[in-house]
């Protein structure tokens, strides 16, 4: 420690060690909140590599969060294969409907691994994190987000069209996974080589509310456990993410592996609380969450300070656990709520040293 107290850097390093830190660290997974920051719309933001950058880096300032974020949206994959996008003012970017590139089974096969940093939209965030790295790097862990093949192929395709797909067309569907896995691996490396140390892999098709557990892990196991591996070879910190009501925990842990976080925003079938997932999982990965986003957006300062009290209490114990959202900080939500996650932390998460 340093004068009392750890850095982030420092701080998220001993928790993945299995260390206690100072205190437990926090994860606001603050994106499209961040254009708040400098007062732009989010199509702006997510336009200009230097604009998230400063957007990213003002929020920390503010909030003080553990880590940085180089991160757009989860159309990055999706538009260096040419997906057309539509960008808005107050959400999210996402795919033309209108236009989508895989039209019918046959377009999966025509779907080529291409050059990621030749990519527009790889390449910018790329620069993000070359900025936040450059910046603040030192001191503040860059971490940034890869899609899940099956995500990348339902934005390229339609997601209702992608999941009919999948039981008609399975051999499509696979040919189309076996490229998008080449292209996620090749930007994980690239992201690497930027300074980014933290790497997120949503598994947002991995749930009970999407597919089957068999047809999710039929299609793409082997897809997910080489990227996972790939990942952890360039030697970043992998966090897998699910913030599904009914996500297939036990798979993500013993059927894909490799993970070191894991951020969930429900319960297994097998735990009945908190404490019971702690005790189950906490030997086996840090555990990180677990506000659920519109709580956060709905509830007040103190309301988050005595819910984060209990999960720290739950969760916390031993070390081993990152206080957060289970998914992204609700966009609209307020700030003060973001900042009283970071206070909750400094409050009552310290550890005796």
């Amino acid at each position: 420690m340093k004068n009392g107290d750890m850095t982030s850097r420092e701080r998220i390093d001993a928790v993945l060690r299995g260390d206690t830190p100072d205190r437990v660290p926090v994860f606001t997974a603050g994106h499209g909140i961040t254009r708040h920051m400098l007062g732009v719309s989010y199509g702006e933001m997510v336009q200009s590599s230097r604009l998230m950058a400063s957007c990213m880096l003002a929020w920390q300032d503010l909030i003080g969060d553990d880590r940085l974020m180089a991160y757009f949206d989860m159309m990055v994959e999706a538009a260096g294969f040419g997906m057309k996008m539509v960008f808005q003012d107050d959400q999210p970017a996402y795919s033309d409907k209108d236009d989508l590139l895989i039209k019918s089974p046959d377009d999966y096969f025509k779907l080529e691994r291409y050059d990621v940093e030749k990519a527009e939209r790889i390449a910018m965030t790329l620069e993000v994190a070359d900025i936040l790295f450059t910046t603040r790097g030192d001191t503040v862990p860059v971490a940034a987000i890869v899609a899940e093949p099956l995500v990348v192929l339902g934005l390229l395709r339609g997601m209702e069209a992608c999941l009919m797909d999948c039981i008609r067309h399975p051999e499509a569907v696979k040919f189309g996974l076996d490229v998008v896995t080449d292209v996620v691996i090749d930007y994980a490396r690239a992201l690497t080589r930027r300074g980014v140390s933290i790497i997120v892999n949503c598994h947002d098709y991995g749930n009970r509310s999407i597919m089957s557990e068999k047809l999710w892990m039929g299609l793409q196991g082997d897809h997910l456990r080489r990227m996972n591996a790939a990942i952890k070879e360039a030697g970043a910190t992998l966090v897998l993410h699910n913030c599904d009501a009914n996500p297939y925990i036990d798979a993500a842990f013993d059927d894909i592996g490799y993970l070191d976080v894991y951020q969930c925003a429900a319960l297994p079938a097998s735990c009945e609380t908190w404490a019971d997932y702690k005790q189950k999982y906490g030997s086996r990965a840090v555990l990180f969450g677990e506000w659920w986003p519109p709580d956060l957006a709905a509830v007040g300062y103190d309301e988050v300070l005595a819910r984060s009290r209990k999960m720290i209490e739950d969760l916390a114990g031993g070390g081993g656990f990152i206080l957060g959202p289970t998914c992204e900080y609700p966009s609209h939500g307020p700030i003060i709520n973001a900042k009283a996650l970071v206070d909750a932390s400094r409050m009552y998460g310290t550890y005796p040293r």
